[in-house]
Formats: C-alpha cells, structure tokens, sequence
C-alpha cells in the first residue's frame, strides 16, 4: 500500500466520509479492502483508547499548522472553511470541537454511520501493462 487515509468531505451541506488506498498491485486489493473493514468493525465493537483518539487529534491539528508554510497555504486553508462555515473561526472552532470528542462517540457514530448498509465501495484500476 503507497498511501492510505480517511477523511470528511468538507461541505456545508452533509457529505461523504471516505477512505482512499493507493495500492500497488492489484491482488492486493481484496486484503486492503479487508483490513479497512476490520478496522472499522473494530471501532463499532469497541472504542478506541483515550491516548490514541489523543494522539489522532494532535496529529490533526499539528499537521493542518504545518502545512499553514505559505501565504498562498494560509489564504487558500482559510478561503475553503470560510466558504463552507461562513465563519473566519472555524478551523479554531472544529479543533475544540474535535478535543472534546470522546472515545465513546467515536463508537457512537461508527455503529450509526459505518455500517454496511451505508457503504459503498470504489475500486479504479489502471489498463494492464
């Protein structure tokens, strides 16, 4: 796997949540397809520990100011949720939102959201070689 990760869509109206995986070979496909549904089964069955759901925000968080090198990075990040929120706050907003997030309502929210009936899966391939 080249790249895995998840994320909402940013919309003001309520979107998709994805997960995306860059796969390099395609009889792959079906294990990685497995691991993330086992991962997502995981946090219906439980949630996850205080220090990781801690550790997930951080990296958030930290990684969104990183990426905040540039002018054209600041207006662009803050030009994008200012058009959806309407709100020039809003990213300071969604990080304390994000900090009070607990344990049990990323359970919560997995067991109402992520369940099959919901899914839908996307799989593009490249022509063979």
């Amino acid at each position: 796997v080249q790249h895995i990760g998840a994320s909402p869509s940013y919309n003001r109206d309520p979107g998709l949540w994805s997960v995306s995986a860059t796969i390099k070979r395609p009889a792959d496909i079906e294990r990685v397809l497995a691991e993330i549904d086992k991962t997502v089964a995981r946090f219906r069955e439980q949630p996850p520990p205080r220090e990781a759901l801690d550790a997930v925000v951080a990296n958030m968080k930290y990684g969104f100011l990183m990426s905040l090198d540039t002018p054209s990075a600041v207006a662009g990040q803050l030009a994008r949720m200012a058009a959806v929120t309407g709100k020039p706050d809003a990213y300071d907003r969604m990080y304390a939102q994000l900090g009070r997030v607990t344990p049990e309502d990323v359970q919560r929210v997995a067991q109402a959201i992520f369940v099959d009936a919901r899914r839908s899966v996307l799989t593009l391939e490249g022509a063979g070689r």
